[in-house]
């Protein structure tokens, strides 16, 4: 989850956010890339990392064994999934797999703004890689033996346990017993259930197997390929730009080496006490010199210390966006509702007179 809104940070102004608005509600968008809307963000970044896969898949010669090995890996996954030692041993996908790896580093010569997309494939693999890891029975809790029924310990009992504590408008002595009770109706229940003969449990099958959701990824999927095919994610450019907008970054944007910097300061971190650990902070520039603070941070000061508009402009002084925030966004000039125009305009009384000529 907190993994998910460091991709969302290093990728802000990148054009991901614009270009996830195209296949999700962008009131959701900003909860999906904080990392906050777990199951919709990742669904949004794997559709966008099978598209740029297979952007990077059209520019490999692909012998025809190659391509063979491909289709029966696919027939393989729609009987029974192949074990990942299997994939490994096979020559022809161990070749393939070569590569790509190699067409990655002749992308990331292109510049630096097909550094930082490259980054974000390579993000989304340990996102997945991630998942796997707790699918398979790492820190996870589990009520059947499905393999996709695993829920994290935290999560389990908020789910159960803290969420049944907190019934609105009952004493808490009603809530201590029937808690208490809980052990014997769950016996109580499977008995009737037994002696009906009905499970309530869920589906084998997995809602992300449904084919209105096969339906909903393949048109995504076209959305996101319209959407690359007028803005390329590798161009061959010097600069970091959003490739939504066009917006250019200057030297102080390193987001696209955030793996190279993240390697640095682990490393800065060994054999070091904890107090003695520093790491890359962010710095404001005010009147009075640079200040290490939160943007965040500053906006929630400016809102509560703010007495008058006067106090607002003096605040607002100092230069926060390269653009007026009011007018533009990071898609291009804001879209404002029509009728706000006419409650602008004041009603008067006046006399009109019309002549013929």
């Amino acid at each position: 989850m907190y993994f998910l809104g460091c991709i969302g940070y290093l990728l802000d102004g990148s054009g991901l956010k614009e270009l996830m608005c195209s296949i999700c509600a962008p009131v959701s968008v900003d909860k999906m890339l904080q990392g906050r809307a777990f199951a919709r963000a990742v669904r949004g970044h794997l559709l966008i990392q099978t598209v740029l896969s297979n952007i990077i898949l059209e520019q490999l010669d692909i012998s025809a064994e190659e391509q063979k090995a491909i289709d029966e890996v696919i027939t393989d996954f729609q009987d029974e999934s192949p074990s990942l030692s299997s994939l490994n041993q096979n020559p022809h996908l161990v070749s393939l797999a070569k590569k790509m790896e190699n067409k990655l580093a002749q992308l990331k010569k292109n510049g630096l703004t097909a550094m930082l997309w490259v980054l974000y494939l390579i993000l989304v693999n340990l996102v997945k890689e991630c998942i796997h890891a707790e699918l398979s029975g790492y820190f996870m809790m589990r009520r059947t033996d499905r393999f996709w029924t695993g829920v994290w310990s935290d999560l389990t009992i908020e789910h159960t346990f803290m969420r049944s504590m907190k019934p609105d408008g009952v004493p808490d002595s009603v809530v201590s017993k029937w808690l208490l009770g809980l052990t014997a109706t769950y016996d109580i229940c499977m008995s009737f259930e037994e002696f009906c003969g009905v499970n309530f449990s869920s589906s084998e099958q997995h809602e992300d197997f449904r084919e209105s959701r096969k339906a909903k990824d393949s048109t995504d999927i076209a959305k996101v390929s319209l959407w690359f095919e007028s803005r390329s994610p590798f161009p061959v450019t010097d600069e970091i730009m959003s490739v939504a907008t066009g917006v250019v970054g200057d030297n102080t944007i390193t987001c696209y080496d955030a793996l190279a910097v993240g390697k640095q300061a682990m490393t800065n971190m060994v054999v070091k006490h904890f107090t003695d650990v520093k790491l890359m902070t962010c710095s404001v520039k005010f009147y009075y010199g640079n200040v290490v603070v939160d943007p965040f941070l500053i906006f929630q000061m400016i809102s509560i210390s703010k007495q008058t508009d006067d106090d607002l402009k003096t605040y607002l002084q100092h230069e926060l966006a390269p653009f007026s925030l009011t007018l533009f966004d990071e898609a291009g000039m804001r879209k404002t509702i029509k009728s706000a125009l006419y409650e602008i305009f004041e009603e008067r009384e006046k006399n009109v007179y019309l002549h013929n000529f």
